[in-house]
Order: structure tokens, then sequence, then C-alpha cells
């Protein structure tokens, strides 16, 4: 087996399009490539680094979109229809099982997912399932996770914001019942729509798209330039000028422990962080708690000694 030096020196050799084309396989509901506690690029457990200051000091934003959990429910069959009983209940099933697979308490688990995501009010509608679906994904695999990040900054004393982007570009690549997903922010950060539509994201921009565009590039740009404060005072200025923006990105200051304010009263926090969820994220942090004790041994390396 190689080395690390010769591994560097190996990839550092090979043309990039070689290394793009490369297909990996992650497990089921993980990604491909996860951050590793090599005591070099990270140093030590996130939360530790930040007890001891080491991230302080610095205004950090970060957030979610709407629908990202959609890659995970578009192949579920009759999906353009909705949601079928029996297609919830596997893929709720399917989820415990490849994520925490417990021999004891599974099926409590699997039942308290399906009780938390089940819409009682509207609980024989497939297309209700779809959306209830989406959203187990969603807060799964980025909100919560997200949520305890932005916890932890706020907690130990940086200056923190959190965003959910709520809008997508019109496409024939996604079916009409998507909400925003996983990297339907991207085109608006880096300004796609102002140049028209391109092999990787081929949309029907509007005129609406290419203002959005600009203000999603203003927000981010000048965050990086001068943090929070300004940020404050833009959104107050755009809510003026282009009050569809209000819908499409909500940007909240992060306050202790869940906590947000909204920047404009009238918007609501009700928008985004309802109660409901609010009691799924504590569940959801739980777990995921749990999850990183049992795994971090594993991925844990000792420290580089010189």
């Amino acid at each position: 087996m190689l080395d690390s030096i010769d591994l560097v020196e190996c990839l550092q050799n090979k043309n990039y399009k070689e290394l793009i084309e490369q297909y990996v396989t992650p497990a089921k509901y993980h990604v491909a490539f996860g951050p590793v506690i090599d005591g070099d690029v990270i140093p030590d457990d996130p939360q530790i680094l930040m007890e001891q200051g080491e991230f302080l000091n610095y205004d950090i934003m970060l957030g979610v979109n709407q629908g990202e959990g959609f890659k995970f429910v578009d192949g579920i069959v009759d999906s353009e229809d909705g949601v079928s009983a029996n297609d919830f209940d596997f893929a709720v099933s399917d989820f415990v099982d490849h994520l925490y697979g417990y021999p004891e308490g599974k099926d409590t688990l699997r039942e308290t997912i399906k009780f938390m995501y089940t819409d009682w009010a509207d609980k024989e509608n497939p297309e209700t399932r779809r959306k209830t679906l989406v959203a187990l994904f969603t807060d799964h695999q980025w909100v919560a996770p997200a949520v305890a990040t932005a916890d932890l900054h706020a907690q130990y004393g940086s200056p923190t914001y959190f965003y959910a982007f709520y809008h997508h570009c019109q496409s024939d690549m996604k079916p009409s019942w998507a909400d925003a997903a996983h990297g339907d922010e991207v085109p608006y950060v880096f300004g796609i729509p102002m140049i028209g539509p391109t092999d990787l994201f081929n949309c029907n921009f509007s005129k609406n798209d290419v203002m959005l565009s600009a203000v999603v590039m203003t927000y981010w740009t000048n965050f990086a330039k001068t943090g929070g404060t300004f940020t404050l005072v833009l959104a107050s200025k755009i809510s003026q000028e282009i009050s569809y923006c209000e819908i499409w990105i909500l940007i909240l200051k992060y306050h202790e422990m869940r906590y947000f304010q909204a920047l404009h009263p009238h918007i609501g926090i009700d928008t985004w962080m309802t109660n409901g969820l609010k009691s799924k994220l504590k569940i959801w942090s739980v777990l995921l708690h749990m999850m990183w004790i049992q795994t971090s041994s594993s991925q844990k390396r000792p420290r580089r000694t010189n």
C-alpha cells in the first residue's frame, strides 16, 4: 500500500480530467468524501477546537436549501404522482437500517421517524407523503448538521448567520414538484443567470433570476469582505427594492441554542424555523451525536509527530 507521500505524488501527476471522471460510490445515505480528524488539516474534534477559541472572532454564514433531500426521493417509484404508503414505510425503514441499524430499539426509532414525518391532517395524500419524505432527508442530512454547527459557533462567541434558500430555476431536468434542491443556489452565487444556460446549469433563466443572482452575489461577497454588519444593512436596503428576495432568501442572525431574529419582522421566523422543526432537530441532534461517537474512533487518526 502506498504511503501518503507516494499517493500525493501520484495524484499530482494525474490529469485533472482523469480525476474528475472517476466515480466513487459512497455507502447509501453517506457522502463519498468526508472530513477526517488527521491531526494536521483537522487537528482535533471541531467542538474541542471551538472551546479552545480557534474559531472566535470570525463571522460565519451557513445555511440550507428548502428541498435538499430531493435526490433521496426522486428515485422512489411513482414519485411524479406522490409516494405510496408502502413506499414511504420502506424508505423510512431503509434509511434507519443503513444509518443506524440498532439491534435494539430499531423498530421504535423507525416508528418515531414515521410519526414525526407524517402529516396527520393529510396523511392519505401521496403528494404530502412525498413532501414530508423530502423534509425527512433534508432535516437529517443537511439541516440538523448545519444547525448544530451554527449552535457551536454562536455558543462560543462567533458572530453567526444562517440562510435558507427557497428558489430554483425552471428546468426540464427536474420534476415540477421539486423545491430548491442541493446545489440549486450555486448558479446564483456565480452569476450564471447573467450569461444564460450552460451545460451544467441548463435552465430557463428569467429576468427575476438575473436580479436574484445579483442579490445573492452581493450578499455573499460583501459578507466575505465585511462580515455580518454589512449584511444587515444590505438586507434592509434590498427589502425596499426587490420584495421577492424576502421569500426566496431568508438570512437570519443566529443566537444561542437555535433562537433566531428575523431581519424583517413581517416575514416571521415561522417561515422556516417552526416549533415542529425545532422538535425534530432535537431528536436528530441526539441521534447524530450517537453516530459521531460510534464512528469517530474509526475515523480519527493519530496526530503527526515530528
